[in-house]
């Protein structure tokens, strides 16, 4: 809801703009939002710290520092 808010409906012709899916976010969908993508970030940041245990404990050069060269 945001993205499409804040990022798409700019690009959208102003005929279309009065569409229920291009409405600003309520509070509670903002919220709800910003828990999931805040849930999401510590999943991607736990899944890291995993991957680099399991190379580490193989022997193997981090998947990160593979990326990164």
């Amino acid at each position: 809801m945001y993205t499409m808010y804040h990022t798409v409906r700019r690009y959208v012709p102003e005929e279309f703009r009065s569409n229920p899916i291009y409405k600003a976010p309520t509070q509670a969908e903002g919220e709800n939002a910003k828990s999931a993508k805040q849930s999401r970030r510590e999943h991607r940041a736990a899944m890291a710290v995993a991957a680099k245990e399991n190379a580490d404990r193989r022997g193997q050069e981090s998947p990160t520092k593979k990326l990164h060269r």
